[in-house]
């Protein structure tokens, strides 16, 4: 534990600064893996609609995740024309993408200003020590290696939180597009599949 503390004392304010906001960005990135995980959809809209299961169908709807809703607004447009349904499927996702892109900028921004942080930790650091040094007149080898060696622990709590950091927002971007993209492709299949019956009857 005294370990701990005299880690943290040695990188000052700034490595504290840093380690808050790696708590911040792993649990947004808890989250965002919740949520991708919880609108996993087991339903096969497209076969549903063409097999004309009703309890299926009612049962997907209650479903509530992005691509129930996306069959419900298929539905409440179907009889409008073919180009008018696909108007109205684009803008139901563009009201759906925030939900996939939440906290994405956040987790960005904060990979960007993690090694900046620790970077101005270390300018910091490296002030106080040729300050040190300057007031005792003679510089001492082992202070001032002692005292770089400190300065750098920023830098490296810096990129050890933005390489995963870096990795987990590309991960999450996505998934983020992936489903959005599947949103799109199964909304023309299902309209597509409306605009067919239309021409039967």
């Amino acid at each position: 534990m005294d370990a701990i503390f005299d880690f943290l004392d040695k990188g000052g304010y700034i490595l504290r600064i840093i380690i808050g906001l790696s708590v911040v960005v792993f649990t947004l990135v808890v989250e965002r893996l919740i949520f991708f995980y919880k609108i996993r959809e087991k339903y096969d809209f497209l076969s549903i609609l063409k097999e004309g299961k009703e309890k299926e169908l009612k049962e997907a709807l209650r479903s509530k995740t992005p691509l129930s809703r996306l069959l419900h607004n298929c539905l409440i447009n179907r009889h409008l024309a073919g180009q008018k349904q696909k108007e109205e499927l684009e803008l139901f996702i563009m009201k759906e993408e925030p939900r996939f892109l939440r906290f994405l900028n956040f987790i960005a921004v904060s990979t960007t200003a993690a090694p900046i942080l620790g970077l101005l930790g270390t300018v910091v650091g490296m002030i106080k020590v040729f300050d040190a040094l300057s007031t005792l007149g003679s510089p001492d080898a082992q202070l001032l290696a002692k005292g770089i060696s400190e300065a750098l622990i920023t830098t490296e709590a810096g990129l050890v939180v933005a390489l995963p950091c870096l990795f987990l927002h590309s991960f999450l971007v996505s998934k983020a597009e992936g489903y959005i993209s599947k949103m799109r492709h199964e909304g023309l299949r299902i309209i597509s599949l409306f605009e067919n019956e239309s021409k039967k009857t």
